[in-house]
């Protein structure tokens, strides 16, 4: 109920690879919790590359420098929008 909840106000950032093998174990498993408890995923690649679990995912904009500055992927940050 908390995650679902939670769900409500925050998103999940998704930063990923396209050639990162563990980018591509990670993907189906933030999809299934995204699905699973109701969160919006906004998935960024730096190529603006799409994964099969993402197809959607968007072309960086900045937010990988300024949230993941060290560059380390994947990686999953909830987010408030506010």
């Amino acid at each position: 109920q908390r995650l679902r909840r939670c769900a409500q106000t925050f998103g999940l950032f998704f930063f990923f690879k396209k050639d990162c093998p563990w980018c591509e174990q990670f993907a189906p498993i933030v999809k299934q919790f995204a699905d699973q408890f109701g969160f919006e995923v906004k998935a960024i690649s730096p190529e603006g590359e799409p994964l099969e679990w993402f197809p959607d995912a968007l072309k960086d904009n900045g937010a990988i420098s300024q949230l993941n500055p060290e560059g380390i992927f994947p990686s999953l940050f909830l987010v408030n929008p506010h």
